[in-house]
């Protein structure tokens, strides 16, 4: 591993720490949550090595360069002879971000809807929450871009090229698909 990625390990670990305290304090089953959303980060970092694939590819590189499999880290490699390795440590780190990113999530929720007062509202306020701050916070995988092999600028422009004609093709098809890589 190199600093970097200890360093980000460490700030994770710290943030999660954090807001463990956080939900501990702010009600009485903040611990039961917090171990509910590690098994739910755990789930997450298994369905993201499901959902983001990267294949082996071959732009920028002699020869074919492995692929990969889950999002925001690499969970597993996948080989030119389309073999996957598992890798456990980046396992880990993903379901450490997501661990982190869904209690901050869900604290900011939980904060709104005591600063709110949702629990004295009706349906109609309840609704009205959801449309202004479950659906924004919940919709950036929607816009961020998939994980895409870093290559250089030559052959990314002849990829973005080939990306942007297959989207068209899908757009006027009335198709779309939102796991487009190299």
């Amino acid at each position: 591993m190199t600093l970097a990625a200890i360093l980000t390990l460490l700030l994770q670990i710290l943030v999660i720490l954090l807001l463990l305290v956080w939900w501990a304090r702010w009600t009485p089953r903040g611990l039961a949550w917090a171990a509910f959303a590690l098994l739910a980060a755990a789930g997450l970092s298994y369905l993201s090595s499901l959902l983001f694939h990267v294949p082996p590819y071959q732009a920028g590189c002699d020869g074919v360069c492995p692929g990969w499999r889950g999002y925001p880290l690499p969970t597993h490699h996948v080989l030119a002879e389309n073999r996957v390795i598992f890798d456990g440590a980046s396992f880990v780190r993903n379901a450490f971000f997501y661990y982190a990113v869904f209690l901050a999530y869900s604290a900011i929720v939980a904060w709104l809807i005591r600063y709110f007062r949702m629990t004295e509202r009706g349906w109609s306020r309840w609704l009205l929450f959801i449309l202004a701050v479950i659906i924004p916070l919940a919709s950036p995988p929607l816009w961020l871009p998939p994980p895409q092999p870093a290559v250089s600028v030559a052959d990314l422009r002849l990829v973005n090229n080939a990306a942007r004609d297959w989207r068209w093709q899908l757009h006027l098809r009335g198709g779309m698909d939102r796991r487009l890589a190299l």
